[in-house]
């Protein structure tokens, strides 16, 4: 919600001269403990933290989310040779990333 409201403000800004300012959340979707709705009163707009969000941000092209495997997946699978140190770097934060890839395919 920070980064919505910090967002919206640098928008309004127009920071480094942005028209438009949008969020990227990204998470990996092993990370079910973070979805879980913890509030009876928000389990009405969805079933996950980032689907009630995504109903409670009024514009809809300013808020993203896709999970970790999704978007650096194929760049730990296979990295370009100039991207081998970040690759390794994330499959080592993520360790999780090489096996699940590997037992997906």
């Amino acid at each position: 919600m920070r980064q919505q409201f910090l967002a919206h403000e640098m928008e309004k800004a127009h920071e480094l001269g942005a028209d438009r300012v949008s969020v990227l959340h990204i998470e990996p979707a092993h990370n079910t403990n973070f979805q879980r709705i913890t509030s009876p009163q928000l389990e009405c707009l969805g079933n996950t933290v980032v689907g009630v969000w995504q109903r409670l941000v009024t514009e809809q092209d300013r808020f993203t989310s896709v999970s970790t495997e999704t978007l650096f997946g194929p760049m730990v699978a296979k990295p370009a040779a100039e991207m081998r140190a970040w690759a390794d770097y994330i499959a080592a934060r993520y360790p999780w990333m090489r096996t699940g890839l590997q037992t997906s395919h």
